[in-house]
């Protein structure tokens, strides 16, 4: 049995937990033995792994936490990460000679608002952080590490730069289970009943409420939008630092009646079959996950140009630049056509985010 210990992850279905845990899902048990390490207290879905036979290392990321953790021995350590923090994990693998690490990149920039670490209200502390980043980013090299991914050339590109050769290292698409995204029509009727969206044209965005999502932009939008389209609804999946911000700005704008903040959904995938149209405004994604779900799920999807175009698998995604009447008029042009919700999930395979597929490439990565 192969030990791997992925880390860090969170006490929510971000990004980079939801990776993790989709890889597990899929992995061969019967040869894999899958840890985890996260700073939080306690996850949501602790006890579920811990019944399948994982283990939860719950540590602050100080030296001798890192070491008390990696001395239960392990043969893989998988280290997620968006931005440069420090060495210590890597110093400490090396010291208890860990046959392979990985250093895997998810991010194209720095959302600060998502640091438990720095003052939320205080852009400076954003800079702070990319100093940090581009300073350890230029003391990075090949023996920090056996094996160097990305979800996407851009995410490649921001964490190693000219450091790793691009030879060195290999893009694992943020793969999905595909049949769990297909279109259902039963499930969208449900929803839109359930929610009193059968007569809405509903404008959709699944993710965290943070700065790098850009939800004050996609307010601006669906302001713009709501005054010419009556029945247009928006509808947030997710919670978020800047939560109570975004709720406030709704108020000033009078569109109390017609967003709808859903909260943290375990169920989020079945939300995509009751929207009409997709929106990621990101300042910066690695990759931007939710736009391969989207489309999986036949959603018309609107995404900001500075996304990875890794993420245009189908003709329903279209970039653009951050524009409140761009994406307005073309958000309009969405609500006036009849799009047909087929099934895409060959479409979404032949692209290579079937994550049956991904799986057999990633074991044979984690193979010592």
């Amino acid at each position: 049995m192969i030990r791997v210990l992925n880390m860090p992850i969170a006490s929510t279905y971000g990004g980079i937990t939801q990776y993790c845990l989709q890889n597990f899902a899929f992995i061969d048990k019967s040869r894999f033995i899958y840890d985890f390490a996260t700073r939080s207290p306690k996850l949501l879905f602790e006890d579920s792994l811990a019944s399948q036979g994982c283990f939860i290392h719950h540590l602050d990321f100080s030296i001798p936490d890192i070491r008390k953790m990696l001395s239960k021995g392990y043969d893989v350590l998988h280290l997620h990460t968006s931005y440069f923090k420090n060495l210590n994990v890597e110093d400490v693998a090396k010291e208890f000679k860990i046959p392979k690490v990985i250093v895997h990149s998810h991010s194209t920039a720095i959302d600060y608002t998502h640091n438990s670490t720095v003052d939320k209200n205080d852009p400076r502390n954003q800079g702070e952080l990319i100093r940090i980043h581009n300073e350890i980013k230029q003391r990075f090299s090949l023996s920090d590490a056996t094996d160097f991914s990305a979800c996407s050339s851009k995410a490649a590109d921001w964490l190693f730069g000219e450091q790793i050769p691009r030879d060195r290292i290999q893009i694992l698409k943020n793969a999905i289970d595909v049949e769990k995204f297909k279109f259902d029509k039963n499930i969208r009727e449900k929803i839109r009943t359930e929610f009193n969206l059968s007569d809405k044209f509903v404008i959709g965005h699944i993710g965290r409420i943070s700065y790098q999502k850009n939800h004050s932009f996609l307010l601006d939008i669906f302001a713009n939008v709501s005054s010419k389209l009556s029945n247009a609804v928006l509808m947030l999946v997710g919670d978020g630092s800047l939560r109570g911000q975004i709720e406030e700005k709704v108020k000033i704008l009078n569109l109390q009646n017609k967003v709808l903040f859903l909260g943290y959904r375990e169920n989020a995938k079945d939300f995509y079959h009751a929207m009409d149209c997709f929106c990621l405004p990101s300042f910066f994604e690695g990759l931007g996950i939710v736009l391969i779900e989207a489309q999986t799920a036949s959603l018309s999807s609107l995404a900001s140009d500075s996304i990875p175009l890794d993420a245009n698998i189908t003709e329903l995604l279209t970039s653009l630049p951050l524009d409140i009447d761009l994406w307005a008029s073309e958000i309009l042009r969405i609500a006036s056509e009849k799009i047909d919700r087929i099934d895409r999930t060959e479409q979404i395979m032949r692209a290579g985010y079937s994550i049956r597929d991904s799986i057999k490439l990633l074991e044979d990565i984690y193979e010592v």
